[in-house]
């Protein structure tokens, strides 16, 4: 066992396992993890598998085999997994904010690609939020100040409110 902790894709196997464990038993509870804490698991787990698949590359004996198979890992790693990462950084991230509106506290979440809309989801802390949509405010083609709401209200075009109560 303790030959398994010198290896990263060991670390990378329990990151991994830890991150669907948590992706599974939080939406119990009504609740997701925090944008943040996605991309510092997908950064750690990625970065870990890498590391070590080229940790396993440097324990092969045969030399040519060796530099085959690391120059593969190399072009397989700069010409799939970094376009993907560049594409998901470009369009699938987007700014995460902690705001209080009308005494209540709210997570945030800011898109503004062509057209500018903010979902507001309840706030529980520094790891998690609430899994449901509470409201939707649309701005159309402006921008959206988080931190300074007077700016935002001419700006307002749409709110569009979800019930998620049982009837």
């Amino acid at each position: 066992m303790k030959k398994c902790f010198k290896y990263f894709i060991f670390y990378s196997a329990i990151f991994f396992a830890v991150f669907i464990l948590l992706s599974f038993i939080l939406p119990v509870f009504n609740l997701v993890l925090r944008q943040w804490l996605d991309i510092a698991f997908v950064s750690i787990i990625s970065v870990t598998f890498i590391l070590g698949i080229f940790q396993l590359l440097f324990l092969l004996k045969n030399k040519i085999i060796k530099i085959i198979l690391f120059i593969l890992f190399a072009l397989v790693t700069v010409f799939i997994f970094c376009p993907i990462l560049l594409v998901v950084g470009a369009f699938g991230i987007n700014k995460e904010c902690v705001i209080e509106k009308d005494g209540q506290k709210y997570l945030i979440y800011i898109h503004n690609f062509h057209k500018t809309s903010v979902n507001y989801y309840e706030y529980k802390g520094w790891f998690v939020s609430g899994k449901r949509l509470l409201f939707t405010e649309y701005y159309g083609k402006t921008g959206f100040d988080p931190y300074n709401t007077e700016i935002n209200k001419p700006n307002l075009k749409e709110i569009k409110y979800y019930n998620y109560s049982i009837k």
